[in-house]
């Protein structure tokens, strides 16, 4: 299977996190544009997490670990561990991964496709 990200209904994953979500069997990708100053609330899933951060900046808490990414920098987040992050001054774009499949996004509403807002 082939997409084209812009051909993909962006979906909210959570306030001012919007993503645009590939499905695989064993696997769920996602590019996220995340607003500025947008927080994401603590959580955790059975999903191992694998993340890149494209633009931007955000500020995470995994467990015990508090750090800023900056662009160009990635983080792994295992299976079950309580996470948060916040977005910085200028939003971010983010690329994930989780594994095996988020199924709950799967459910999410789709919204009106848009032009993304990365080049």
């Amino acid at each position: 299977m082939f997409y084209s990200l812009e051909s993909l209904a962006p979906q909210d994953v959570c306030a001012g996190y919007r993503a645009r979500i590939y499905h695989g069997d064993e696997i769920t990708f996602a590019v996220l544009e995340v607003e500025p100053n947008a927080p994401l609330p603590s959580h955790s899933h059975r999903n191992e997490q694998v993340g890149l951060l494209v633009r931007g900046e955000l500020t995470f808490n995994i467990g015990d670990e508090h750090r800023t990414v900056v662009a160009g920098e990635g983080w792994v987040i295992p299976a079950n561990a309580p996470h948060d992050a916040t977005a910085g001054p200028h939003g971010a774009i983010v690329i994930e991964t989780w594994a095996p499949p988020r199924h709950d996004f799967r459910e999410l509403a789709g919204l009106a496709p848009c032009k993304p807002t990365w080049p």
